[in-house]
């Protein structure tokens, strides 16, 4: 009998050994095979890989570190399929071979562009053309093969806009920095001068274009690793309204009697993403803080001190099912602001689903977002026809229940939602197709009783 129980322990920990050395058993990236990158340089994708040709692996890290090297490569946003596969080459050495499609970067389009928030515009305004703005929109991301972008915007209609950006994420040698630059003008008809006490924004109106803006600015930034980002900022911008505006619609406007501002402004900014696709995640987590100077002053005119902060963070559950949390705070001091300066619910990852159609400034905000959906359906919708960009549209669609919290603070002033709390819930449909366009469908209600259909989206770029 005790020889019997010796057998089975020897037997156990043998077991328990040969498990332990395959697990710790290391692989050596001997090659790195790229295939289908026609524009994008090779190097920009070597950049996104947690390893190199010679780094060693262990096998119980091969899945996850594959797993995590096509997540990253996605989200460049440069790409519509990624495969990656191992070949064996020689004994413990790997061949790491990489497919991919890339997508189509060029979009001579036209534009259309709402005066108003879409929803807004939907509800208040039965969505009139006259309320649009519209042109030509001509960009060409991966300009050059290295993740940089070029932009020529020129629109008219209810305003005029003419812009022009160039945006580059690697200037230089190692990968690690990278700078942009634009500038631009933009007429308005139309223009809020204030916010009324039900938190709806007045407009003033004429025929001819009451405030003009004229702007440049620039940017450096430097990726710290794969996930972190720092980036540093300087804006110029000289705006223009009607005198009737800061001599008699809202004499705080620009905080005092001047209807021109020259409105200089620097920032710093910290952004990290861990997650498996930047546009919809839902697993990971993402944080952004910045801090940003408006004017050359402490306190009066246009002067402004603005602190954000938010975090959010994506769970995967099981069947399916997903949850999130996304929290944001800003702060602007002086307390006693411009009413240019007091835009907070709407800004960054301050929101609250169901109040789409308010406007709630402060100079002290805080919201946060709780959201649990389900994967309902994903299929493939084929391309009768061949086009090299598009080989067919994958649809996925999301049902999801979402509840918001939130305040905002606006000292000496008494409106319908600041300086109370705010609460809001719903539920809706969410659909992610070709180049992680995102289609959202919501049905949210909100404290004061109101009810209705919100429609939202965002570009896969």
């Amino acid at each position: 009998m005790i020889k019997k129980q010796f057998v089975l322990l020897l037997s156990f920990f043998i077991l328990v050994n040969k498990t332990f050395a395959q697990a710790n058993e290391k692989f050596f990236i001997a090659a790195i095979k790229i295939d289908g990158n026609k524009r994008t340089k090779e190097y920009i994708i070597l950049r996104e890989m947690p390893f190199a040709i010679g780094d060693s692996l262990f096998k119980k890290e091969l899945t996850k570190t594959i797993e995590q090297t096509k997540n990253q490569i996605s989200n460049t946003n440069l790409f519509s399929e990624i495969k990656i596969t191992l070949d064996s080459t020689l004994y413990k050495n790997l061949q790491v071979n990489i497919n991919v499609k890339e997508r189509l970067y060029f979009y001579p389009l036209p534009k259309i562009q709402l005066v108003d928030r879409f929803n807004t515009w939907l509800k208040d305004y039965n969505a009139s053309f006259n309320r649009t703005i519209y042109g030509l929109d001509l960009t060409q991301y991966n300009f050059s093969g290295r993740r940089d972008n070029f932009n020529l915007t020129a629109l008219t209609g209810y305003a005029r806009v003419l812009s022009i950006g160039y945006n580059s994420l690697y200037s230089n040698a190692k990968l690690t920095e990278g700078f942009s630059i634009g500038a631009s003008l933009s007429e308005n008809k139309e223009i809020g001068y204030n916010t009324s006490t039900n938190n709806r924004i007045l407009f003033y109106k004429k025929d001819y274009f009451t405030r003009k803006n004229y702007s440049i600015g620039a940017s450096y930034n430097k990726r710290n690793n794969y996930f972190k980002r720092t980036t540093i900022f300087l804006n110029l911008r000289y705006s223009i309204v009607d005198d009737s505006i800061t001599n008699f619609k809202n004499k705080n406007y620009f905080n005092n009697n001047n209807s021109h501002q020259l409105i200089p402004e620097i920032g710093y900014s910290v952004s990290y993403s861990n997650t498996d696709k930047i546009k919809y995640p839902l697993k990971g987590m993402e944080y952004n803080y910045s801090f940003s100077k408006r004017g050359v002053g402490i306190k009066g005119g246009i002067n402004n001190t603005t602190l954000y902060g938010s975090f959010s963070k994506y769970f995967t559950l099981k069947n399916t099912f997903y949850t999130s949390v996304v929290t944001a705070a800003i702060l602007k001091l002086p307390l006693e602001q411009a009413y240019i300066n007091r835009r907070a619910i709407g800004v960054g990852n301050l929101d609250l689903r169901g109040l789409e159609l308010y406007q709630i400034d402060g100079v002290a905000a805080a919201t946060t977002n709780l959201t649990l959906s389900k994967k309902i359906i994903a299929f493939v919708i084929p391309i009768p026809f061949k086009i090299k960009y598009v080989p067919n549209i994958p649809v996925r669609i999301m049902a999801k229940t979402f509840s918001d919290f939130g305040y905002s603070y606006i000292p000496n002033q008494t409106t319908l939602l600041n300086n109370k709390f705010l609460y809001t819930a719903g539920f809706g449909i969410d659909v992610i197709t070709l180049y992680d366009i995102v289609f959202k469908v919501e049905y949210s209600f909100n404290q004061l009783g109101q009810k209705g259909v919100f429609l939202h989206g965002n570009s896969g770029f």
